[in-house]
């Protein structure tokens, strides 16, 4: 630990003497640094050796992340105010929610909190939900025993917010301090079913202990309580819904220990209805509950089975998953299986509760706790470089072929994981078999690489934040992480591929690229083939890619494949007929895309793309030039009313004048 301090010191001081522009690589050497009094003096060194940084605000935020943990008051509200100072006053509202939030959590700094959080709310006002901040303030009046208060303003707070557990959660605990234990009871009961955390769960079962002292009792009231929320929720539900709505009452059901037989009979229909085409979220939570069931039974072969099921699919930040997948080995007597299962859920991030299990379990096996944080670092290392190795399958002209959407931004961590899956993908498919475009947008920051295009496809996919992928129009995943979590995400992305790759194309699709001077010729086919069945509103999708794009923003990512410069006739395309065979020509200048990229980096706030509420203070690098040797193109034929992708096609750009 000590070594790491002192080369991560050195490799700052190195920096600093070198003059580089190296704030970048300063800060990144000072957050890497492992332990937190280490982190924290690595830190306070960045800030005063680089005081004019645009991570200065960061290195605040992590100095208070770390005081905060420690308990340190007056340290973590030093360093709050500090990242306050260094931001525009307008830029401070969400900063503001954040310390305050945080700060109620440590139950510590409470009058600074409460502050924070009205000036948050103040800076709101009537321009966008203040749902969110008033959550936060009900916290702090929590934490400043002004229960009442607190009750009624998360009861304003709560509207639309119903099935949200830490909304809920919240609500509950107001009212038990306000000595309605039974209706605290019914509400955290309900955050329990949609997804409450295990902090819940405890509160949830010490209430049910002070509700009742026989155990027999216990057991009724919790039951009764748990059933009649079960009951609530499913009797608002009809058809293939209720499927996956048994599936989750079946998880809370089997996590509290009641109506086990019901909860089983519920998850079996769930994991029986799956199909092919069944989406990769049902797949895991249809299995996840039905090994909580048997786990719930004891039956823990059958668990282990429907557990590794999914292993590759599972949310490496799902703790319930790997939780349950340790205690299953252990049970069966696996102790370095279990041990194993602990360490991947520690790859994104460290858990404290599964990092104390994994450090009891580890002595137990090995007699010390030496060597976890070495092989942490291995299995991180291994997810974050790994080889995707190769299809194998063979393709032809007329095959089908994917089409592989990602929304991504270089000011987003999470999507670094995606970003570099994604290059996976297309270091494995080759293009006959999968077609890749990404889209850029400025979530959550700017990003240079943005087009009002890009951000209209966003909205038309239904983008749900970024990353956000799409494959084929018809399965879309959200989520991602750092670079430890790309092995992860390539593995639950092939597993979306796999699910259309062997399908017919329901329609023949050929794509020709040619160029003259700086002008790119396109002609595009769309026929039929022996498909018969109905195509609501189909339309012709063009793309023009850059291959490989430099720039390196906040995430780390320095290059960025297949990234959309314009999309031809927009977001939704050339309306197709598909009655008959049409051919759609195309005239792209590249030069023309160069000036509409150099125009919108100009001044982005005056694009309809831009929703990025901070004020605008330049771009770390303008990318407006393009390589003339480094494009392709993307067409496909979409359903715009089912949004299913029928068929894709890539092509490369030839010969354009200048390139090299």
């Amino acid at each position: 630990m000590q070594k790491r301090f002192l080369c991560a010191m050195l490799l700052l001081a190195a920096i600093a003497q070198a003059g580089l522009a190296q704030d970048t690589l300063a800060y990144r050497a000072a957050t890497a640094i492992p332990g937190s009094s280490e982190r924290a003096k690595a830190l306070d060194q960045f800030v005063n050796e680089y005081p004019s940084s645009k991570f200065r605000s960061r290195a605040y935020d992590a100095l208070f992340d770390i005081y905060a943990e420690q308990g340190n008051e007056s340290a973590a509200l030093q360093a709050a105010h500090n990242s306050l100072q260094s931001l525009p006053p307008e830029g401070r509202m969400s900063p503001y929610n954040r310390f305050s939030y945080a700060l109620a959590l440590s139950n510590m700094g409470l009058d600074s909190a409460l502050v924070y959080i009205v000036r948050a709310i103040v800076m709101a006002g009537k321009s966008r939900s203040l749902s969110g901040f008033q959550d936060t303030k009900a916290y702090v009046l929590y934490r400043l025993k002004s229960f009442k208060e607190a009750e009624a303003l998360q009861r304003i707070a709560i509207v639309g917010h119903e099935q949200d557990p830490e909304y809920l959660t919240h609500l509950a605990l107001y009212e038990k301090e306000n000595g309605k234990l039974h209706d605290a009871l019914k509400t955290m009961s309900k955050s329990l079913y949609f997804g409450g955390d295990q902090d819940s769960r405890k509160s949830f079962l010490a209430w049910i202990d002070e509700a009742e002292k026989e155990k027999s009792k216990r057991e009724a009231l919790k039951s009764s309580v748990v059933m009649a929320t079960v009951r609530s929720q499913l009797d608002t539900i009809k058809g293939s819904a209720l499927i996956a709505a048994r599936s989750d009452a079946a998880i809370v059901m089997a996590d509290l220990g009641v109506e086990i037989p019901t909860a089983k009979k519920w998850a079996e229909a769930s994991v029986k209805s799956l199909t092919q085409q069944s989406s990769i979220e049902n797949v895991i939570r249809f299995n996840s509950a039905l090994a909580l069931v048997f786990s719930a039974e004891k039956n823990h072969r059958e668990a282990l089975k429907h557990l590794e099921r999914i292993h590759d699919l599972a949310d490496p930040y799902d703790a319930r998953y790997w939780e349950t997948l340790a205690t299953t080995q252990i049970a069966l007597g696996n102790r370095r299986d279990a041990i194993a299962a602990y360490m991947e859920a520690l790859v994104p991030r460290n858990d404290k509760v599964i990092r104390a299990s994994l450090e009891e379990l580890y002595e137990q096996e090995y007699r010390s706790r030496e060597g976890i944080d070495t092989r942490l670092d291995s299995l991180r290392n291994v997810s974050a470089n790994f080889s995707p190795g190769e299809y194998g399958k063979p393709t032809t002209s007329h095959g089908k072929v994917v089409l592989a959407e990602l929304f991504t931004g270089a000011e987003c961590g999470p999507c670094a994981s995606s970003d570099m899956a994604f290059d996976a993908l297309s270091e494995y498919y080759p293009r006959t078999a999968v077609a890749i475009v990404e889209y850029h947008v400025h979530i959550p920051g700017p990003d240079p690489m943005t087009t009002n295009e890009s951000w209209d496809r966003y909205l038309w996919c239904e983008g749900q934040g970024t990353p956000t992928a799409v494959f084929d129009g018809r399965e879309l995943l959200i989520g991602g992480g750092p670079k430890t979590v790309a092995r992860n995400r390539f593995g639950v992305y092939r597993y979306a591929i796999q699910k259309f790759d062997s399908e017919n194309p329901r329609v023949e699709l050929d794509l020709k690229v040619g160029s003259e001077g700086d002008d790119i010729d396109l002609n595009v086919s769309v026929a039929r083939n022996t498909f018969t069945g109905k195509v609501g509103k189909p339309a012709l999708m063009i793309a023009l890619v850059e291959k490989s794009v430099d720039y390196t923003g906040s995430n780390g990512i320095a290059k960025h494949a297949f990234v959309v410069r314009k999309m031809i006739d927009g977001a939704t395309g050339t309306p197709l007929t598909l009655a008959r065979k049409q051919i759609v020509s195309k005239t792209v200048n590249v030069a023309a895309v160069e000036r509409a990229i150099k125009d919108y980096l100009d001044d982005p706030t005056k694009q309809p793309s831009w929703s990025n509420r901070r004020p605008f203070t330049g771009w770390r690098s303008r990318p407006e030039k393009i390589g003339r040797a480094n494009l392709a193109v993307v067409a496909w034929v979409q359903d715009l009313d089912s949004k299913e992708v029928l068929q894709a096609a890539y092509a490369e750009v030839p010969n354009l004048i200048g390139a090299k």
